[in-house]
């Protein structure tokens, strides 16, 4: 336990120190391009401005779910549960990436660390969000980046936010299996070492062997020479 908490204590010092800057860039960036944009795109009459044509274009939308929707008409008694279940899991969400990178953050991989960095302003960003909608400031979380892609057609409208979540899963996956790897290999070493020494035990036993007979065998001539001195005398 104390190990454990010891681990928190300087991961959590060092990041503030060193890397907190980070995550409130990306939250800001979050925050700044929902509200710009909102308050650009609802002067347009259709709130849409095309950027590159059959491509991408700015879509103002209000997300009252998860991603495409998810939850959003999730309502028991007029009390929104779904947002208050997506709430939630972006509250739990931020909190165990926060508790697991200081624990783990002078052991952990690039990728990993990487995509510990985009989840937090990810899950904090769309949280605010979700809690304007609960308080009845906004409709919805804000989206507003729209792509049409090939053989896909128009993919579901998102926000900086979930890109960071996207782009944090694609690293976190990546980096769980660098992980996992970099142990298999330091097991493997660990192993290599053991046999070596095993080995280089093994030639040594037959050297101390001989030289206890060595020993012996002196010791022996010795004991004669003693003996056939005594009977000359």
């Amino acid at each position: 336990m104390n190990k454990f908490l010891d681990a928190i204590k300087k991961g959590t010092i060092f990041f503030f120190k060193h890397h907190l800057y980070i995550m409130v860039i990306l939250f800001v960036i979050d925050m700044v391009t929902k509200f710009t944009m909102e308050a650009i795109l609802l002067n347009e009459p259709t709130h849409r401005i095309t950027v590159i044509d059959g491509f991408f274009r700015f879509t103002l939308v209000y997300n009252p779910g998860g991603f495409s929707g998810l939850l959003g008409d999730l309502n028991v008694n007029g009390f929104d549960i779904g947002t208050f279940i997506l709430m939630l899991c972006s509250i739990l969400g931020a909190i165990i990436a926060i508790l697991y990178f200081v624990k783990h953050f002078f052991t952990m991989g690039k990728c990993m660390r990487i995509g510990l960095f985009l989840v937090i302003p990810g899950c904090i960003g769309n949280l605010i969000d979700r809690f304007l909608k609960v308080i009845g400031v906004k409709p919805g979380v804000i989206d507003f980046l729209d792509f049409h892609l090939p053989l896909i057609g128009d993919f579901p409208v998102f926000n900086f936010a979930d890109s960071c979540l996207t782009v944090a899963m694609v690293f976190i996956v990546i980096g769980l299996f660098m992980d996992e790897k970099a142990k298999e290999d330091k097991e493997k070493e660990g192993n290599e070492e053991n046999t070596k020494s095993d080995i280089q035990n093994e030639e040594e036993k037959p050297t101390e062997n001989n030289e206890v007979k060595e020993e012996n065998n002196e010791n022996g001539t010795k004991k004669e020479d003693t003996s056939e001195k005594k009977e000359e005398e």
